[in-house]
């Protein structure tokens, strides 16, 4: 599998598959965004918008665009379905021909030190002395991923990941429930660049998927395999928090695809 990563920065102090309410053939319409909604992890800019729903409501999401971007929400209002989602990220795929996973999106947040901080914004900007110090003043950094992940790229990944316009996600808690949203450029202007892949008005396959084991999760049960499994069953079970059910069974990773038809510009 093959990735290419962008990220974007902010000051910080410190497999189940979901089946739509609607009808297998029915499409979620994106809605024409007059005004560009706000990416910060809020509803406030989709009240508007009819959201599609899965797992009896528990799960919700509804999309925008205008001409250069897509724009998702997806809100996780049931604690247990989120699984390892915070740890593991989430990915958005897009398949103008059908479901496939060949093509899609890869969101994660990390905290990341004032140096990594300046290291990442220095690829894209470069810093002077005082804005470098003025960094180093901060403790931590949430650092952004948009890695783009493409099984049948003819090309090695930029070095970089900075192909094309990146997308771009926040996420916050909403009382209870976990809001996502999410910016990504309609055109793929190359193999390497983060976009839909299809113009106004067309229809699109989107996949969400999230939840599952993390790295850590997975070398831990690896050492459970080879002997020291008591230890290794406390590991799996730090790692896994919440998450990680009694039983030590891995936590479910959660999968839904839909269409999309792209809204054809303003009514």
């Amino acid at each position: 599998m093959r990735r290419s990563w962008t990220a974007s920065i902010v000051f910080v102090v410190a497999a189940a598959l979901f089946l739509p309410t609607a009808a297998a053939e029915d499409v979620i319409q994106s809605a024409w965004a007059d005004k560009i909604p706000k990416i910060d992890g809020a509803t406030d800019d989709w009240t508007d918008v009819t959201p599609a729903s899965w797992a009896k409501g528990r799960v919700t999401c509804a999309f925008r665009n205008n001409a250069e971007s897509l724009y998702v929400l997806l809100v996780i209002a049931d604690p247990k379905l989120r699984s390892t989602i915070e740890a593991t990220g989430v990915t958005l795929y897009f398949s103008p021909e059908g479901k496939k996973e060949d093509y899609g999106v890869h969101f994660l947040k990390k905290t990341i030190s004032a140096e990594e901080a300046i290291a990442v914004q220095e690829k894209q900007t470069p810093l002077t002395e005082e804005q470098k110090t003025q960094m180093r003043a901060k403790p931590a950094y949430n650092f952004y991923f948009s890695e783009v992940v493409n099984k049948k790229a003819g090309s090695p990944a930029p070095p970089d990941g900075t192909a094309g316009r990146p997308a771009l996600f926040r996420y916050a808690p909403d009382k209870r429930s976990l809001v996502y949203e999410f910016i990504i450029p309609l055109a793929r202007a190359e193999e390497w660049a983060a976009g839909v892949g299809a113009g106004l008005g067309q229809t699109v396959m989107v996949g969400f998927e999230w939840g599952g084991m993390t790295d850590a999760m997975r070398q831990a049960a690896a050492r459970q395999q080879g002997g020291g499994s008591n230890i290794a069953n406390e590991e799996l079970g730090r790692l896994g928090g919440s998450s990680m059910p009694q039983s030590g069974r891995a936590p479910a990773k959660h999968t839904y695809w839909g269409q999309v038809k792209l809204a054809a510009g303003t009514s």
